[in-house]
């Protein structure tokens, strides 16, 4: 009775080892599209966005770009009918319908983008400055201890004041006077 009941159990452990590849062989019920994308010159257009739309039900299947060459591969798509929808920059989005997928087959196509408008946005963002409106002071004063430290030939202040355009003009002359005093 042993002998039977592993003899049945051996059966079924080989039974299963064979039946599980003729499972495996069911899954090539897809096929694949594949194509290229050109400009109007002939030239291939490389990392244009290709979307493979279902007709059936109006969903993303795929989403990929074109390589170097403007060559794309969509595999493993359950067959059936599909949309291909192709954008670049500069170039007017590109439609392709009815495309049939049939089974273990690759479906094959070109596609052309026709030049488009290019629209260029400027975004253009600035800091605000505060502007002090209470006080008209426009600078600082400069301590005995600075001007002193200037590198000039003599500490003189009225030299210091001369060098400026316009300070001639603007300092009285006893002002000068007084700052040679100081010095």
């Amino acid at each position: 009775m042993k002998g039977i009941i592993r003899f049945f159990f051996l059966f079924l452990l080989v039974g299963g080892f064979l039946g599980t590849q003729a499972v495996y062989g069911q899954g090539g019920a897809t096929g694949a599209i594949s194509g290229t994308v050109l400009d109007v010159n002939g030239g291939s257009v490389a990392d244009a966005d290709v979307q493979i739309i279902d007709a059936r039900t109006d969903l993303l299947s795929r989403k990929l770009s074109t390589g170097a060459e403007g060559s794309f591969v969509a595999t493993l798509l359950p067959p059936g009918n599909y949309h291909v929808v192709v954008n670049k920059s500069g170039f007017a989005e590109a439609k392709a319908s009815g495309i049939e997928v049939r089974v273990t087959e690759t479906t094959r196509m070109t596609i052309n983008l026709k030049p488009g408008t290019v629209t260029e946005t400027v975004e253009i963002s600035a800091q605000v400055a505060t502007v002090e409106t209470t006080n008209a002071a426009t600078g600082q004063s400069i301590g005995e201890n600075t001007v002193r430290s200037l590198p000039l030939a003599t500490q003189n202040f009225q030299q210091l004041l001369t060098r400026a355009r316009r300070a001639t003009s603007t300092i009285p002359r006893r002002w000068g006077a007084a700052m040679c005093a100081l010095s």
